[in-house]
């Protein structure tokens, strides 16, 4: 027989299709058997390791290849499915240094779970694997759960954008209850209801692993939060919640949460934007605010609790001497002037709390006070002069403070630095003055000072 010629194998970019090395499968197994005068059984033995070995080397994606040697490894929205799937998973199992693995849209469904099972109980050194954004649904969670809580070194698994639901619930709070070593868990985007919420309450207390958990935009709004906000209560180890469209609302789960945070000690961060919340459900959700010490972001962004319920929340927080806060996000709800009022208060006693709001329904000037005489320029004017007379700028002072590069401040390290500069050019503003400076750099209440303007 004429030897044969291998393939073409260049390497694909991220996303292309895998061009098999043989032209003809039945010629190809004939030489691997040695036997060219009778059909070949499938089912033999040597026949599968040949197509074993095949799977292992010459399917493997080119992109794949060259980065075995990385420490990330990034095939998101390539069109791998199930063939494909199986020789990466395969080749994975003996790989010690990909600690990263993003599969995100890669067309992974239920039938490339058996392999992604094959690879976690191989595979060493993987300690953050991305699954998001594919076909996965709750027929495939009981495997891929018990393999995930059994790992040893996973500590970051993504799972948002599938469509497990309330079936697989069960599964995934053993996972939380059961994990070794996981911290960080996402199952946002996918259909978990009414029972999956019981389910991941009850699990809350064991969890001892994980710090980081993201439930949001599922149906758990629905079920019985009692249980869910008792779990939390209990839990010692959780640090942020993403909670986030879920239903709430416009009272229901309220009680429940300000529950868990007059009691947990752990959680830092607290999401229930995007839900349902109203005035009269901020009023219960604020009495868990008066003792809380931990909490230090909360946001509650879209939710139509109006100037009522923002003035509740703020004004919960700033009864409680001991408050932690750092943020408080109300962005998208609309506010009036006595909210405001009382953001200026809470700048005053919490000088490190950001507040950050929507518009205002009306626009108030702020007046100087009356026994001082309304200087000609203002005082941001006055700032410029003084740093082109004395060749000191206000800039200077603030850029060790912008680590981005983009000549933008908070407003609390604004009002930190002013001081510093007015003492060093020789200057003084009141407080009306003050005021007047950060109505005119801050308009909108951003929280966020541009200091091109003093360069």
């Amino acid at each position: 027989m004429e030897e044969q010629t291998p393939a073409n194998t260049d390497e694909y970019c991220e996303g292309d299709s895998v061009v098999p090395t043989d032209t003809n499968p039945e010629e190809n197994s004939q030489d691997v058997t040695g036997a060219n005068d009778r059909p070949l059984d499938d089912s033999a033995p040597e026949v599968e390791t040949a197509k074993n070995d095949k799977a292992k080397t010459e399917n493997l994606p080119g992109y794949f290849l060259r980065n075995l040697n990385k420490d990330v490894l990034t095939m998101r929205h390539c069109v791998l499915g199930p063939q494909r799937i199986r020789p990466i998973c395969i080749s994975m199992c003996n790989n010690i240094t990909i600690t990263k693995l993003d599969l995100t849209d890669t067309w992974l469904c239920d039938e490339c779970v058996p392999d992604l099972v094959l690879m976690f109980k191989e595979n060493t050194m993987v300690t953050d694997v991305n699954l998001s954004e594919n076909q996965l649904t709750s027929k495939c969670a009981e495997n891929l759960c018990d393999v995930l809580a059994s790992s040893t070194q996973l500590e970051c698994i993504d799972l948002h954008g599938n469509r497990f639901d309330d079936t697989s619930g069960t599964y995934f709070a053993d996972l939380m209850a059961t994990s070794l070593r996981l911290a960080y868990l996402n199952l946002s985007y996918n259909n978990f209801g009414e029972q999956s919420v019981v389910f991941f309450g009850r699990a809350l207390p064991q969890a001892t692993s994980i710090t980081e958990l993201d439930l949001s935009w599922n149906r758990l709004g629905h079920g019985n939060l009692r249980i869910f906000g008792k779990g939390l209560s209990d839990n010692k180890y959780l640090k942020s919640l993403n909670f986030a469209a879920n239903g709430l609302g416009p009272s229901a789960g309220c009680p429940e949460f300000a529950m868990a945070l007059r009691q947990n000690k752990t959680l830092e961060s607290l999401n229930l934007s995007d839900n349902r919340i109203t005035a009269e459900g901020a009023v219960l959700l604020c009495k868990g605010l008066y003792t809380n010490t931990t909490l230090k972001c909360l946001r509650l962004v879209r939710n139509p609790m109006q100037t009522a319920g923002c003035y509740a929340i703020l004004n919960g927080i700033l009864r409680n001497s001991a408050s932690n806060i750092r943020e408080l996000d109300l962005r998208d709800i609309i506010v009036n002037q006595d909210f405001r009022d009382l953001q200026d208060m809470a700048r005053i006693n919490l000088p490190n709390m950001v507040v950050r709001a929507g518009k205002t329904t009306t626009e108030r000037t702020r007046a100087l006070s009356p026994k001082f005489r309304p200087p000609d320029r203002s005082p941001k004017e006055i700032l410029q002069i003084m740093g082109r007379i004395t060749g000191i700028k206000l800039a200077n002072f603030l850029k060790p403070h912008d680590t981005v590069g983009d000549k933008v401040v908070t407003r609390q390290i604004f009002t930190k630095v002013l001081p510093i500069y007015m003492s060093k050019v020789g200057i003084d503003f009141t407080e009306e003055q003050v005021k007047a400076l950060m109505l005119e750099l801050d308009p909108n209440n951003e929280e966020e000072i541009d200091f091109k303007d003093f360069e």
